[in-house]
């Protein structure tokens, strides 16, 4: 168990599941804790037991290098976006990316902080031409040693009734998002990098070496 006194706590990015912590230095930990007041056993100040607050349950792993974030943003933009103009506000986001050092830790601060089933998520709105919400997520895995690329359409809310003018519309939409979906986490696993699909792989490969 850590006091807090070890870690600056950034207020602002704070949440359960995904806590924006830096080490000392300054540098972001990819770890999660949960805050709680335990029992000195000391009278404090208003008479009453004194309380001190904690730190514990320590579950995230390290967060991933630069370089992967970077290497699969080269693959999606092509995918998404062919020959035309990234918008402005995507070469926004991604501009603190593609300027830092390979070996760096992503900065959770360039991300829309999420939770799935307690694990972290990080998400980057890169969008795509017909559809500017889709994002590039780096999702902890499964079992909770390292983290994964997911391409996530953020689509399952565009429903409208079958007599709806809009109907078609939107189910063009959602099958086009998936059809990208598809191709953009391919591609990832294709170039080796840390998708659900090369995590599952590895997984069994692991178990059949260690019958």
């Amino acid at each position: 168990m850590l006091s807090v006194p070890a870690f600056r706590v950034q207020p602002r990015r704070f949440r359960p599941g995904l806590r924006g912590l830096r080490a000392p230095g300054g540098h972001w930990v990819g770890i999660s804790c949960k805050l709680i007041f335990e029992s000195t056993g000391k009278p404090g100040r208003s008479g009453k037991t004194d309380q001190a607050l904690v730190m514990t349950e320590l579950q995230h792993p390290p967060l991933p290098h630069v370089q992967i974030v970077k290497k699969a943003i080269e693959i999606y933009l092509p995918l998404a976006y062919g020959v035309g103009k990234i918008p402005d506000v995507v070469e926004a986001r991604i501009a603190p990316i593609l300027a830092s050092a390979d070996s760096d830790p992503i900065n959770p601060e360039w991300f829309e902080p999420a939770n799935k089933d307690g694990r972290a998520v990080y998400r980057l709105r890169l969008g795509q031409v017909a559809y500017p919400h889709m994002k590039l997520n780096v999702e902890e895995s499964p079992d909770g040693t390292s983290y994964l690329l997911l391409a996530d359409a953020h689509d399952t809310h565009l429903m409208a009734p079958e007599t709806s003018p809009d109907a078609k519309f939107l189910s063009d939409l959602r099958k086009n998002n998936a059809a990208l979906v598809e191709k953009i986490q391919s591609a990832w696993t294709q170039a080796g990098l840390p998708t659900f699909r090369n995590y599952f792989r590895a997984t069994m490969e692991r178990r059949v070496r260690e019958k």
